[in-house]
C-alpha cells in the first residue's frame, strides 16, 4: 500500500496533538491537581480547657433520685493527655476527609501553640483563635470544645456499685476565617454511651465530635454546592416504627434506646407464657396465681407500646436531632392509635 503525502501529514499532525505538553489529553489529567489548589488550609486545634456543665443523677434502688450541678474545668473530667490526643487525631481524620479543605500538620500548629500558650478558656475568641491561624498560615481554624456532661447512674456510684450507667456527652466547634476574624459556622453534637457497670466519658466525647462534624459536613454541601456523604452517628428514631416492633415483646423499646424496660417486657412475656400452661392446673390457686400473672404480663405487654412510643420521641429529643429528621417519623394512624390507647 502506498501512503499518500496528505495522509501522512495528517497521521503525524494527530499523533502531535496528542504528545503536545498542552494538548487536551494533559489538561484534562492536570483537573485533580487544579481542584487541590483550590482547597484552603485549615488548621484543627486541640480541644480547649473550657468550663463544662456536669450534672449527675443518681437513682437508688429505694427508687429516690439524687441530682448534682455543677461547672468543671473540661482537663478535669477524667479525660487523660493521651485521651486528648487521641480525640485531636479523631477529629483530623474525619475532617481530612472533607476535599474543601487541605490540613495544616500538626507538628506546626503545637509549635507556634507552644510559644503562645494560648490555650486557655479566657482567650477562647474568634479574634485569638484567627490570631493562631494567621502564625499557623492557614486560611481556616475549626476549633473543637466541650460543652456539658450528662451522667445517670442506677445503683451506689460510692460504694462503686452500678446496675446502669449512661453518658450522654454534648461538644460543639466553629469554624473561623483567619482573614475576617469572623465565625463562619458553629455547630453541636451530642453522643450517648450505655453499660451495665460504668460506661466512658471518653466513648461519649468521640461519639458527639461525630454528630458534630457530620453537621460540618452538612454546611460544606450547602455552601459549596457539593453532595458528600453524610455519615450520621445517630439516626432518628421513628415513633411508628418502635410502636410496630412492639408486637414482638420488648422489641420496640429495645429499638427506642431503652433497653431496661425491654429487658422487663421480654421477662414479663416469658414469665405470662409459662403461666398459661398453668390455666388448667388441677389445684384452684394455682389457676387463680396463673391467670392474675398473664394479666400482668398483658398489661405490660400493651404498655410496651406506649412505653415505645415515647422512648423514640424522648430520644430524639435528648440527641437533639431537629424537627426537619423526626416530622416524618410518627404516621398520622399512630398518633390517633396512642391518643386513644392513653386514655385506658
Amino acid at each position: 500500500m502506498r501512503w499518500k503525502p496528505a495522509g501522512c501529514l495528517t497521521l503525524l499532525a494527530t499523533l502531535g496533538v496528542l504528545q503536545a505538553p498542552g494538548s487536551m489529553a494533559t489538561a484534562g489529567a492536570d483537573v485533580p491537581g487544579e481542584a487541590r489548589q483550590e482547597a484552603h488550609r485549615l488548621a484543627v486545634l486541640p480541644i480547649i480547657n473550657t468550663r463544662v456543665l456536669v450534672k449527675l443523677h443518681v437513682r437508688h434502688e429505694s427508687g429516690s433520685v439524687e441530682e448534682k450541678s455543677e461547672t468543671q474545668d473540661a482537663f478535669s473530667l477524667g479525660l487523660t493527655t493521651f485521651d486528648r490526643d487521641n480525640l485531636d487525631l479523631m477529629i483530623m481524620e474525619q475532617v481530612q476527609k472533607i476535599p474543601v479543605y487541605r490540613l495544616v500538620d500538626r507538628s506546626d500548629i503545637q509549635a507556634v501553640l507552644d510559644e503562645r500558650t494560648l490555650q486557655t478558656t479566657q482567650e477562647f475568641t474568634a479574634a485569638s483563635t484567627a490570631e493562631k491561624g494567621r502564625l499557623i498560615g492557614a486560611e481556616y481554624i475549626l476549633q473543637p470544645f466541650l460543652v456539658a456532661l450528662d451522667d445517670i447512674v442506677e445503683g451506689d456510684p460510692e460504694n462503686d456499685d452500678f446496675s446502669s450507667n449512661v453518658i450522654t456527652a454534648t461538644v460543639g466547634a466553629k469554624l473561623i476565617s483567619v482573614e475576617t476574624g469572623e465565625v463562619e459556622w458553629v455547630g453541636s453534637g451530642k453522643g450517648r454511651v450505655r453499660a451495665a457497670k460504668s460506661a466512658s466519658r471518653l466513648a461519649a466525647v468521640e461519639d458527639a465530635f461525630r454528630v458534630c462534624l457530620a453537621k460540618l459536613v452538612e454546611h460544606v454541601n450547602v455552601t459549596q454546592g457539593l453532595s458528600l456523604p453524610v455519615r450520621r452517628a445517630h439516626s432518628p428514631k421513628s415513633a411508628g416504627k418502635a410502636v410496630a416492633l412492639s408486637l414482638v415483646p420488648g422489641l420496640g423499646q429495645y429499638y427506642a434506646d431503652n433497653p431496661e424496660a425491654a429487658k422487663e417486657t421480654a421477662l414479663m412475656a416469658v414469665v405470662g407464657g409459662g403461666a398459661a400452661f398453668l390455666v388448667n392446673h388441677e389445684k384452684e390457686w394455682v389457676r387463680i396465681a396463673s391467670w392474675v400473672v398473664i394479666g400482668v404480663a398483658g398489661g405490660t405487654y400493651l404498655g410496651s407500646f406506649i412505653s415505645a412510643y415515647n422512648s423514640a420521641r424522648k430520644y430524639n429529643v435528648e440527641m437533639g436531632l431537629t424537627s426537619e429528621e423526626t416530622g416524618a417519623t410518627e404516621p398520622a394512624a399512630v398518633r390517633a392509635w396512642m391518643r386513644v390507647a392513653r386514655r385506658f
